[in-house]
């Protein structure tokens, strides 16, 4: 075998199980090759990570307006170059 680590992450089975059929779906042959290529390509820099809200099937937001008026804020902060403690972050979201 070549030159290759052991990656292993826990995980809920029903979220494997959702992701093995998206990545299936996708066109991959298992979801094993689609987190390759993640890691491939995040690990070069040639992946940037970002969040966006998906619609649901009713038309509506998956999160509610609270929560996209938190996230829009502080994305608009750190386009300004602001910092944002994540304690801020947290209480703004209801974590702990």
């Amino acid at each position: 075998m070549n030159n290759t680590e052991l990656l292993q992450i826990r995980v809920s089975p029903k979220v494997r199980s959702s992701a093995e059929k998206v990545a299936i779906d996708s066109g991959f042959s298992s979801l094993q090759d689609a987190l390759r290529l993640f890691l491939i390509t995040y690990s070069r820099g040639d992946l940037q990570p970002t969040f966006t809200s998906k619609e649901d099937s009713s038309g509506g937001e998956v999160f509610d307006e609270t929560f996209d008026e938190i996230l829009n804020g502080a994305l608009e902060e750190v386009k300004q170059g602001k910092t944002i403690p994540s304690a801020v972050v947290k209480k703004q979201l209801g974590i702990k």
